[in-house]
């Protein structure tokens, strides 16, 4: 199973959570993990929703192209 941090309200891998808290914020001049983690945690929570919406839009996309293809079999006229 994996290890996880559990930080304002989201589920990071542990190896994740480590490297960005212990390497990646310092490497990058930013002192605050837990306002690092607070800020990723809402931006997750605002725009997941969308991430639905348009995952949604894009099976749907790819279920009419499946099914034109399952329509019309064979090769395709470029014309």
């Amino acid at each position: 199973m994996t290890d996880r941090v559990n930080i304002d309200g989201i589920q990071v891998d542990r190896i994740l959570y480590d490297f960005i808290t212990d390497e990646a914020l310092p490497a990058a001049g930013i002192a605050d993990a837990d306002a690092f983690w607070a800020g990723a945690a809402k931006i997750f929570a605002d725009l997941t929703p969308r991430n639905r919406e348009l995952l949604d839009f894009r099976q749907e996309l790819a279920d009419k192209i499946d099914q034109y293809h399952r329509d019309a079999p064979g090769a395709v006229d470029p014309a």
